[in-house]
């Protein structure tokens, strides 16, 4: 299965990915805003395509989305303590 894991290097994406590597079938592609963030993924070898992205609009996502069987959406602009003081910020980042 293609799978793509945007938001990918944080606690829950990284443990994601590790469950999802567990099938060897599974093609992975983790995506976050700097690759330096997967240095834990990266001692694990997990075999996995990592991808630098910004989310920013002007990213690409129809080049990021293709060919993907299944997305993962755990990008979050904003600390989840503080999203509903800046609603219209968390929606444009995040939608």
């Amino acid at each position: 299965m293609k799978i793509i894991v945007l938001g990918a290097a944080g606690f829950i994406g990284t443990n994601l990915a590790i469950k999802l590597a567990e099938n060897k079938e599974n093609e992975i592609t983790l995506v976050d805003k700097n690759k330096d963030f997967f240095g834990y993924v990266r001692k694990l070898s997990l075999k996995a395509n990592i991808i630098e992205s910004d989310f920013s609009e002007k990213t690409d996502f129809d080049s990021l989305l293709s060919g993907q069987e299944i997305v993962y959406h755990l990008v979050s602009s904003t600390v989840p303590t503080t999203s509903n003081q800046h609603i219209v910020e968390e929606l444009k980042a995040n939608v």
